[in-house]
């Protein structure tokens, strides 16, 4: 990914910002998708997951910021999805399911 990202910011107008959005390695759903049996049928056998850590190591003299989402687990029954509960999660100091990183050239 450091190549990836070294040519979009080649590419980034000056005082552009570069966000970047992935699957949480160290979340339920980055174990989710990880799990041999997921990646059977999966295209995201070939996916290689970040975690926030890595993500900050990232240009960290351009780093802004880095965003947490997703704390409901992949496990969890459909009719207690709500915002609420995504909430209620995201309070309880578990990792989110999705990241995003800002960086400003």
């Amino acid at each position: 990914p450091e190549k990836a990202i070294e040519e979009m910011f080649r590419v980034l107008k000056p005082n552009g910002y570069l966000l970047i959005g992935t699957i949480n390695k160290d979340s339920a759903w980055g174990e989710m998708y990880l799990s041999k049996e997921f990646q059977k049928n999966s295209v995201f056998k070939y996916a290689n997951f970040k975690t926030v850590e890595d993500m900050k190591s990232y240009k960290k003299d351009h780093f802004v910021d880095i965003k947490e989402c997703l704390f409901i687990p992949p496990t969890i029954e459909e009719e207690y999805i709500s915002m609420e509960k995504e909430r209620e999660l995201s309070k309880e100091g578990k990792r989110g399911g999705f990241i995003c990183a800002l960086w400003k050239k």
